[in-house]
């Protein structure tokens, strides 16, 4: 079986979402819940940790950070995320969980931020006007693998994949084991593993790493 070692060739990682919000279960307004056969959360950031450690050229944050609403827009809020306190901008679901932020320490390159709008709940890295640059960036440090980890896999990590397939990276992958899925009414897991099959994107675990 192949062996991933990062420490050689041009690696990048990308985690998406580790915040608040959508790790910490008793403090997040939309805590991912998991499905069939997903590790628990607290491994799936052990795992995130473990890949945060290793030696990738770069390392790329993206979170959901919306503005914060005016006080006649919380019904908006309110329809458009089913939580009342989404993201929020100022709010502390917006913040990287502690055992994340303290792995990143130094490694981290400037968070792209998704989610800008009012109107917009936002799911990949993609959406962010960010995008181009970060796309660049990657590319001008002459990038071929890109992992990618985090939360949830069945929208944000599943597409952000998508798109770096798109832009001709030599290999993508997603690392199964760090990452969990939404429940429905989201997207089903299997059909989004299906669908970065067919894109040629790669589905890994964390035992695929030297």
């Amino acid at each position: 079986m192949q062996k991933y070692d990062v420490s050689k060739d041009v690696w990048a990682l990308i985690v998406m979402n580790a915040q608040v919000d959508y790790c910490d279960e008793e403090k997040g307004s939309r805590v991912v819940q998991g499905v069939g056969d997903d590790p628990s959360m607290a491994a799936a950031i052990d795992n995130i940790v473990k890949l945060i450690n290793k030696s990738f050229k770069r390392v790329v944050v993206a979170s959901d950070i919306h503005p914060r609403r005016p006080d006649n827009m919380e019904h908006v809020e309110q329809s458009l995320s089913r939580e009342k306190r989404h993201c929020i901008e100022r709010t502390p679901g917006v913040h990287l969980i502690p055992k994340i932020e303290q792995a990143l320490c130094g490694k981290s390159s400037k968070p792209v931020r998704k989610g800008e709008h009012p109107s917009l709940i936002c799911n990949s890295i993609g959406t962010s006007p960010e995008f181009s640059t970060h796309v660049s960036t990657l590319r001008g440090l002459g990038t071929r693998h890109v992992v990618i980890c985090g939360f949830p896999f069945n929208s944000a990590v599943g597409m952000t994949a998508i798109e770096h397939i798109n832009q001709q990276f030599d290999h993508v992958y997603v690392v199964l084991d760090a990452t969990r899925s939404d429940p429905a009414p989201s997207r089903s897991p299997e059909q989004m593993k299906q669908a970065l099959h067919l894109l040629g994107v790669e589905l890994i675990q964390m035992k695929d790493f030297v």
